[in-house]
């Protein structure tokens, strides 16, 4: 009687997705490698693309389903005349759907991407909202605060990545 019990336990478990089954990571690729540069009279501007490769492993013995992957990427926008870590928080969100992966196997992604801004004014001009000069305020740069995946079969959640790992207790996951 036991090993019918234990047969039936193995095969039940092959239906389930645990969160300790999968292991995710995520790297940050510069996608964009010059950037976009325009220089007016009183600003240098320039731009550059910025997306995340995520990567899941199957941990288990057992085949995976195709899984729903959502993430959020947050951004800090800066503009001239703010002091650093005065800009406003963007959250850029996205789907997509992750191959259902066999034993031990691997799959990826790649997150849409995000434009990053570097602002400088140039010497000789102010500003026109009234700020005074303070060194250090002649600059703005948009910067990745970090990510936020989450996997779900079906409805439920089975696994979720965030890196920093302080980035949900400053921000709310929003879908």
């Amino acid at each position: 009687m036991k090993p019918v019990l234990l047969v039936t336990c193995l095969l039940f478990s092959a239906f389930v997705v645990r969160a300790d089954d999968l292991q995710l990571s995520a790297e940050r690729k510069r996608t964009s490698l010059g950037g976009t540069q325009s220089t007016g009279k009183a600003t240098k501007k320039t731009e550059e693309n910025w997306q995340y490769v995520v990567k899941v492993s199957n941990n288990s013995f057992n085949a995976k389903p195709a899984l729903k992957a959502y993430y959020m990427i947050f951004v800090q926008r800066q503009e001239l005349a703010t002091k650093m870590g005065e800009g406003s928080i963007e959250s850029v969100k996205g789907t997509t759907t992750l191959q259902a992966l066999n034993s031990h196997g691997k799959g990826e992604f790649s997150t849409s991407e995000v434009t990053l801004r570097e602002q400088s004014l140039a010497a000789g001009f102010g500003f026109t909202n009234g700020a005074n000069f303070v060194p250090g305020q002649t600059k703005a740069k948009d910067i990745i605060l970090g990510i936020w995946v989450k996997l779900f079969d079906g409805t439920n959640e089975v696994a979720q990545y965030v890196n920093p790992p302080t980035l949900p207790t400053k921000h709310n996951w929003e879908q």
